[in-house]
């Protein structure tokens, strides 16, 4: 199965284990759904090959999972303009297919 992938932000984050702040990228939003029978849900990949769900029920087509992602994607933006973000990238130009 096949799912839009999309660069959306780059995060900052700290981990107490190590001396330096390393930034980590949200690389991608994917589409899955584990059988033809279970639900669609987005899926959020980080630059470091993390996977979490980011839906609790997920969605009964694809459709309805691209549009959720896509209000994700709008979401983090308003935050981010919020927030006085000094950088991140939300060109939304790298779409791609994933296996």
């Amino acid at each position: 199965m096949t799912a839009t992938a999309r660069r959306i932000v780059r995060l900052d984050t700290y981990e107490p284990e190590e001396t330096d702040i390393l930034t980590i990228y949200l690389a991608a939003l994917d589409i899955r759904q584990a059988t033809l029978d279970e639900p669609h849900h987005v899926w959020a990949i980080t630059s470091l090959g993390r996977e979490l769900r980011i839906t609790e029920y997920g969605y009964p087509t694809r459709e309805a999972a691209i549009a959720h992602a896509a209000h994700l994607v709008v979401g983090v933006r308003a935050h981010l303009e919020a927030c006085f973000a000094r950088e991140f990238n939300l060109d939304l130009i790298e779409n791609r297919e994933l296996n």
